[in-house]
């Protein structure tokens, strides 16, 4: 059985986070936007996390001399890092190219990509937010690095400068600053970096159902289907689905499909004929 098709601006596929903060903007614009995903609103990757928002992040994972490291991680059995050796084969290819992006010549690129990415962060969550009745959901927060030797706390550190270059507010404190911040930390920790004007979120699920509920009601849907597969026709787009019934939304070809469900599940719904100026990830 076939539904009745329905006209659609934009389809959003994933119903996560990043799926619904950019429904609601494209529903705040005016448009009539669809989300397609056989989960409830963030109930999976985007439900649980460590509630981390920061308009900061400048730091790449992959830096100068991290290869140096690995060998150690590797040999400590309480190390942050265990590969099994038959997987070695296929992961090495993707381990040289994460070590290569941490070339000096490639930090600051990717500091500013990332720094691009994440400014404002806080800001725009409080600002999606507001008229939910949860505001109350993004709290103002602070990181606080704590050393127990006060020599390894030093702001010359790359990334540290990497912050300070782009006025980061950071703050080095000494053992009574900490301690009037944390008065039950451990006595041993001589001294911290502060990273402020962070943003810390109580119940990352309650965030994205809070934002859906608000695009619901300026007119966003969202059903409950698995897409399949995606293709043109000669006037309309089609977004088909299963779920129980098949499912066919027309959307106009000039307006782009917005990918929110992970890449590894793009690359395998995607045909050689897609247009790609259509699909944009997000």
């Amino acid at each position: 059985m076939t539904l009745p098709q329905s006209r659609i601006d934009v389809a959003v596929i994933g119903a996560g986070i990043i799926g619904v903060c950019t429904a609601l903007e494209l529903a705040e614009r005016g448009m009539k936007v669809t989300i397609f995903d056989p989960a409830p609103v963030c109930s999976k990757t985007s439900y649980g996390n460590a509630g981390v928002i920061s308009p900061w992040t400048c730091v790449p994972q992959s830096m100068p001399g991290l290869w140096k490291q690995v060998p150690r991680w590797l040999i400590d059995p309480e190390g942050p890092v265990s590969i099994r050796l038959g997987y070695l084969p296929k992961l090495m290819p993707w381990v040289l190219r994460f070590l290569a992006a941490g070339r000096s010549e490639r930090i600051d690129p990717v500091a500013d990509g990332l720094f691009r990415l994440s400014r404002g962060s806080v800001a725009a969550y409080k600002k999606r937010l507001a008229g939910t009745g949860q505001e109350q959901l993004v709290r103002d927060s602070m990181y606080v690095h704590v050393y127990r030797n006060p020599k390894a706390a030093s702001l010359d550190h790359l990334g540290w400068q990497l912050r300070q270059s782009r006025q980061v507010p950071i703050e080095l404190i000494d053992k009574h600053a900490l301690q009037e911040i944390e008065p039950h930390i451990a006595d041993d920790f001589e001294a911290a970096i502060l990273i402020k004007q962070q943003g810390r979120a109580s119940d990352p699920a309650g965030i994205g159902i809070a934002l859906a509920e608000k695009a619901l009601a300026k007119g966003a849907s969202h059903i409950q289907t698995k897409v399949h597969e995606i293709h043109p026709d000669q006037a309309f787009g089609h977004v088909n689905c299963w779920h129980d019934l098949a499912l066919s939304c027309r959307w106009r070809p000039s307006v782009a499909i917005i990918w929110c469900y992970g890449i590894r599940a793009l690359r395998s719904i995607i045909r050689l004929w897609m247009p790609t100026k259509n699909m944009l990830p997000a």
